[in-house]
């Protein structure tokens, strides 16, 4: 699993679009249309690709999750790769 950033220009953004994103739930699956570029603060350190970044031009819901889920699919890789890394899998 990869972490990109994404950001959103004001100036062909609406605050409703912002606000709409804003609310989608966790693991909803969305496509989203924009342009690769670098970041203007040089390198993102919270995600995995850090030279880039993702500046969205367009967002839409393919498919919404339910609010909360029995688990997130980040917890559940973190803990399978630590289970891989130490041999603890069968």
């Amino acid at each position: 699993m990869f972490y990109l950033s994404l950001t959103v220009d004001d100036v062909n953004v609406s605050k409703g679009m912002v606000k709409w994103v804003s609310n989608l739930t966790k693991e909803s699956v969305v496509d989203i249309q924009g342009v690769m570029m670098a970041p203007e603060s040089g390198k993102v350190e919270s995600c995995t690709q850090q030279d880039v970044e993702l500046v969205a031009q367009s967002i839409y819901c393919v498919s919404r999750s339910v609010p909360r889920l029995p688990f997130e699919v980040s917890s559940f890789l973190f803990a399978y790769l630590y289970l891989l890394a130490y041999g603890q899998l069968y």
